[in-house]
C-alpha cells in the first residue's frame, strides 16, 4: 500500500513538472513570438532575401557571425546567374568534371560581391540566433552594372596593350596582359563582355581567350638530340640537357618560364627561364635507377605566367584548359664500370690467388656493374689492399691474422667509401694455406655487406 502511495506521488510531481515546464515554454512564446519572417519566408518582387541560422554556443559573437553568413549565402542564392552562351565560359559549363566547380565558385563569387545590402530584422531564443537581410533588385543591378562597366574598361586597356605585344612578338608580355585582362572581369566571365577594341566590337572573354590560345601553342621547346645516354652512380651535366624556347618558325622566345621533371625522381632547380636566345638548361646529380631508360620531360610553365597576372580559380581554370607543347627526351641508364686494384699479400708473399678480387668481379657482373678493362676507362676504381700476419700456433695449427683496407674513389679521384677492418681470422696445419683461409673469410663478407656497402656509396 505504501508503495502504491509513494508511486502516485511521483507521478503526480511529474506531471506536475512538466505541466510547468510546458506553461512557462508557452508564456516565453507569448512574450517572444518569432516573427513572420521566419514562420514564413518573406515573398516580394522588390528584394532579394536571405534568412539566416545558427544554434547557440558560448561564444556569442561566432553564432551571430555564423548566422550573418548564412543570412548572405541564402541571399545570394537568390540571385540568378546564368551562363550565357556568348560567354567564354559557356563551353566549359557542358563539361561535367567541370561543372559543379564553376557552379560553387560562381555562386560564391556572388555572395563575396554583394553589396547594398540591409540588416532587417534578428531574432533569437533560447536555442538559436535568426537573421534576415534583403537588399533591393534595382539596386543590385544598378551597382553591378556599374562595376562592370569599369571592369570592363579596364579589361579593355590592358588586352589592348597585349595585342600590341604580339605584333611585336613579345610573346610572354601578350601572355602576362591577356591573362590580365581576363582577371579584371574575373566576376563577369559569365557574360557576353561586349566591347570594343581598335574599332572593332568583340566579346572580350572569347577574344582574350583565343589570343592566349594562339600564344601559347605557337611555344614549342626543341633539344639538339631526342635521347642521350647517362651512367648509373654519375650526373648528367647542363651541356646535355640544354633545351630551346623557339615559336613554331623558329624564332628563340626569351622570358618564358619552363618546369622540368625526371622520371626516376624529383630534381632541384627543376624551373628555368629561357635567355635572350631562347635556351634553357638543368642538370641531374646522380643517376641512380637500375632501369634500362629513363625519361627527362620539359614543360611550359603556365603556373608560373598565370601567378604574374592572376590567382583566380575561374581565369586559371579557363587558361589551364588549353594544350601546351612539352619535350621529352629519352634517357639511356648505361652500367658504370669499375676497375678492381687489388694487392693482396700473405705472411709477406704476393698472393697469386687474387681470392677477393675474383670474388668482387663475380659479384659485380651479377649486380649489371661492368669490370673495366684499364684504370683509364673506369668510372671508379675499387682499391684492395690486404696483407695477413702471424699470429703463432696453437695445437699445432697456424693461426693468421688479415687486415683489410677497401677505397672507392670516382675516376677524378673523388673518395667515396673506406673501410679498414682487422683480424680476420685464419686457420689450418700449414701456414700459407691459414692465410688463404683468412682471405676465403674476406671474400665472402666483400661479396656480401661490404659489396651492399659499396653499391650504397656509388648510387646515394
Amino acid at each position: 500500500m505504501n508503495r502504491f502511495i509513494s508511486f502516485c506521488l511521483v507521478a503526480f510531481a511529474s506531471l506536475v513538472i512538466t505541466g510547468c515546464g510546458a506553461s512557462r515554454k508557452a508564456q516565453q512564446e507569448q512574450l517572444n513570438p518569432k516573427p513572420e519572417w521566419i514562420t514564413g519566408r518573406p515573398s516580394t518582387g522588390v528584394y532579394y532575401v536571405g534568412i539566416g541560422y545558427s544554434p547557440k554556443s558560448a561564444n556569442v559573437s561566432q553564432y551571430q557571425k555564423q548566422a550573418r553568413e548564412a543570412a548572405l549565402s541564402d541571399l545570394a542564392g537568390e540571385i540568378s546567374v546564368s551562363i550565357s552562351s556568348k560567354s567564354v565560359l559557356y563551353t566549359f559549363e557542358h563539361k561535367d568534371k567541370v561543372h559543379s566547380d564553376l557552379s560553387s565558385t560562381i555562386r560564391a563569387k556572388v555572395q563575396q560581391d554583394l553589396e547594398g545590402y540591409e540588416l532587417v530584422d534578428t531574432w533569437e531564443d533560447q536555442l538559436g540566433y535568426w537573421v534576415y537581410y534583403r537588399l533591393s533588385k534595382s539596386e543590385y543591378h544598378r551597382i553591378k552594372e556599374a562595376k562592370k562597366a569599369s571592369a570592363l574598361s579596364s579589361a579593355t586597356d590592358l588586352f589592348t596593350r597585349g595585342l600590341a605585344f604580339v605584333e611585336q612578338r613579345n610573346t610572354k608580355d601578350a601572355l602576362l596582359f591577356t591573362f590580365k585582362s581576363l582577371d579584371a572581369v574575373k566576376a563577369y566571365l559569365t557574360e557576353p563582355l561586349e566591347t570594343q577594341v581598335n574599332g572593332k566590337e568583340i566579346l572580350l572573354g572569347n577574344e582574350a581567350f583565343s589570343v592566349a590560345n594562339q600564344a601559347l601553342s605557337n611555344i614549342q621547346i626543341t633539344a639538339s638530340s631526342s635521347r642521350i645516354s647517362a651512367k648509373r652512380g654519375l650526373g648528367v651535366a647542363e651541356d646535355k640537357l640544354t633545351f630551346r624556347v623557339v615559336t613554331l618558325d623558329g624564332k628563340p622566345l626569351q622570358g618564358i618560364p619552363v618546369t622540368a621533371s625526371y622520371s626516376e625522381r624529383a630534381i632541384r632547380n627543376s624551373k628555368a627561364v629561357s635567355d635572350a636566345n631562347g635556351y634553357v638548361s638543368f642538370s641531374i646529380p646522380m643517376v641512380k635507377s637500375a632501369k634500362a631508360q629513363e625519361t627527362f620531360k620539359v614543360d611550359i610553365d603556365v603556373n608560373a605566367l598565370l601567378s604574374e597576372a592572376t590567382n583566380d580559380f575561374l581565369v586559371r581554370k579557363v587558361i589551364f584548359s588549353i594544350p601546351v607543347n612539352s619535350y621529352t627526351l629519352t634517357v639511356d641508364v648505361v652500367r658504370p664500370s669499375v676497375w678492381i686494384a687489388s694487392h693482396e699479400t700473405n705472411l709477406g708473399e704476393v698472393s697469386r690467388s687474387n681470392t677477393m678480387e675474383n670474388a668482387l668481379r663475380k659479384r659485380m657482373v651479377t649486380s649489371g656493374l661492368l669490370v673495366a678493362t684499364s684504370r683509364e676507362s673506369a668510372d671508379f676504381i675499387l682499391e684492395l689492399q690486404g696483407n695477413t700476419v702471424s699470429k703463432g700456433q696453437t695445437n699445432s695449427f697456424y693461426q693468421v691474422a688479415l687486415n683489410l683496407v677497401v677505397k672507392l674513389v670516382k675516376q677524378d679521384g673523388t673518395e667515396l667509401y673506406v673501410k679498414q677492418i682487422t683480424d680476420i681470422n685464419g686457420s689450418h696445419l700449414d701456414g700459407e694455406r691459414a692465410g688463404q683461409e683468412a682471405y676465403n673469410e674476406a671474400a665472402k663478407r666483400l661479396s656480401s655487406y661490404i659489396f651492399t656497402e659499396i653499391e650504397e656509396a656509388m648510387f646515394k
